[in-house]
């Protein structure tokens, strides 16, 4: 089976242009593997993404281009990263309300199994 210490070392085993699994089962396996440190690495992501941002703006031309290219992966990481970390800021606060419970179910499925 696939856990988080053992990685499988066989090439055969993955497509190589859609990184599905051959054997289903395989693939099924690995979908159901929790991953309890992926806000982590969302976290690592937002961070080496926010370094590049600031190169491109020190670097490159300021065109409308780059900002909206930019202001888009921005807020779609902000939000995924929002989602990540919403268990735990719901948390802090002792009374959520009904409508901020979806978030709080979203993000321990996201946050476990992305």
């Amino acid at each position: 089976g696939i856990n988080a210490q053992k990685q499988w070392l066989k090439s055969e085993d993955i497509q190589r242009i859609s990184l599905l699994f051959h054997n289903k089962t395989l693939e099924k396996e690995y979908r159901a593997t929790t991953l309890p440190a992926f806000k982590y690495y969302v976290t690592c992501a937002y961070l080496i993404f926010f370094c590049i941002f600031i190169v491109q703006i020190l670097v490159l031309p300021k065109t409308s281009i780059l900002g909206i290219s930019f202001g888009t992966a921005f807020l779609l990481l902000s939000f995924i990263l929002f989602i990540c970390f919403a268990g735990q800021l719901l948390q802090c606060s002792k009374k959520a309300s009904s409508s901020l419970l979806w978030i709080l179910k979203s993000s321990g499925i996201i946050s476990n199994r992305p």
